[in-house]
This record gives structure tokens, sequence and C-alpha cells, in this order.
């Protein structure tokens, strides 16, 4: 491993294998990141044993499991990250494919500005067979520079975190979603900055029909703005964390 290179470990969120073994060869074709990939982390939020046989001849694959009873995606995240020993951990979640080779090295590329730069979130495209509405959706989202930073964008399904800021700034493992946009607004609120990156895209689908894909984006857009004014009562009240 050469020294001063980034070392990076990886965090897969996902519910039995979903696309892992796709995810894990496009993780191993990453080329031009100047970092070393020092492991794999999947949390397996299933109650099954159908990851253990996963593996990769580029880096260790380690599995974690959490119990479907005690999970929450902040409590998924934290178990990833206590098992990485890698400075930038580098998240997906099990139905996130990078499009690209270059996919990783547009999300470490931010770093480069300094360490006040805690995490960067990448950009996500609907799979070319999913519903019409998935598509305007995630190109409203994520196809100009600009609306992700406006409207303070974070989300683990395509991001990266610097580990020693996480360390005393777990994710919250209460909230039911959107831990990790307020993991982000905490950040910010601390005097920390986290980006936005168009360069390390990934393919993201739930691949569901068009009355199912309007009533899961209805759903993730209301709890976004719950999740937002319940972090915002808690910062004027003087709160550290939003219930």
């Amino acid at each position: 491993m050469a020294s001063g290179r980034k070392k990076v470990s990886i965090v897969i969120r996902t519910y039995g294998c979903e696309d892992v073994q796709n995810i894990l060869r496009q993780i191993e074709g990453q080329k031009e990141h100047g970092a070393d990939i020092i492991e794999v982390i999947l949390v397996n939020g299933k109650d099954s044993e159908d990851l253990l046989g996963v593996k990769s001849s580029y880096f260790p694959v380690i599995v974690r499991r959490i119990t479907e009873a005690s999970f929450s995606y902040g409590r998924s995240l934290n178990i990833g990250l206590d098992a990485a020993s890698g400075d930038f951990v580098a998240l997906l979640s099990g139905h996130s494919v990078p499009v690209n080779k270059m996919w990783l090295k547009g999300l470490l590329q931010p770093f480069s500005n300094g360490p006040m730069v805690v995490g960067v979130v990448g950009a996500q495209r609907a799979y070319p067979e999913s519903v019409l509405i998935e598509k305007i959706y995630r190109y409203l989202w994520y196809g100009n520079r600009f609306l992700p930073i406006l409207l303070d964008v974070f989300n683990a399904t395509n991001a990266c975190i610097r580990r020693s800021y996480w360390v005393c700034n777990r994710f919250d493992e209460v909230l039911s979603s959107c831990e990790d946009r307020v993991w982000a607004w905490q950040a910010r609120q601390n005097g920390y900055s986290c980006k936005y990156t168009q360069e390390a895209l990934v393919w993201h689908s739930h691949k569901e029909d068009t009355l199912g894909t309007i009533v899961s984006l209805t759903q993730l857009t209301q709890s976004a703005i719950g999740a937002y004014l319940r972090y915002r009562k808690g910062v004027l009240n003087g709160g550290a964390r939003a219930k």
C-alpha cells in the first residue's frame, strides 16, 4: 500500500443480496482515485446468511448484521462505520451501483479543499428501465449543480464522510429516516462543510411500478420536510439533535 495515499473503506447498507455483486464489480474497477480501498463492509438488515459467501479478490469483504427488530438507518450506518478503518468511508445503499470507473475519485476530490469538509454527496440517476416519474424525480434533484446545495441535500445512498469527524458525531439511531440529512445539517451548524458533486454518479432505483414509486417518493419528501422542521425546532430550542 503506497504511503501518503488516502485509505478508504466502503460501507454498503443492504437487505439481503440486492445488487451487491454488481456493486462490488464496479468498485473493483475504480480507477485513478488516488486511494487504497482497504475493505468493503456489508451491513445486512435481513435476518439471513445470504451474504456470508460474498468475496472479492481485490479487498476484504466484512459482513455485519443488524436484526430487523433493532433496525434503523442510522444504526446500520454506525455499525458499518464502527467496523471501518479507513480515513474516509464511502456510503452506498444495496441498490446503488456506481455508473462508471471514476465514481470514487469524484467522491474523494472535494475533501482536498481541507479538513473542514466532512462529507460529500454524489448524484443519482434512475435506471433506464425505471418508470418515468422516478427518472423525473431524480433528474430534478440531482440533474444540476445547484439545487442539492440550495436545499442542503445529503443522502447516504451515495456519499463519503471523514471518519475522524464521525467518531464524535455519529448518526442518529432514533430517527426513522433522514438521519443522513440531519447529520449534515448538524455538521454545517457546527461550522463544517458538506459538498455536492456530480462527478460521483450512481444508478439508483427501487424498481417499483408507477403507483408504488409515487407513494415512495411522496413519503420520502414528507419525511425529509418533517425531519428538517424537527431539526430546526431543536436548534431554535438549543437542542443538539432532532428527536
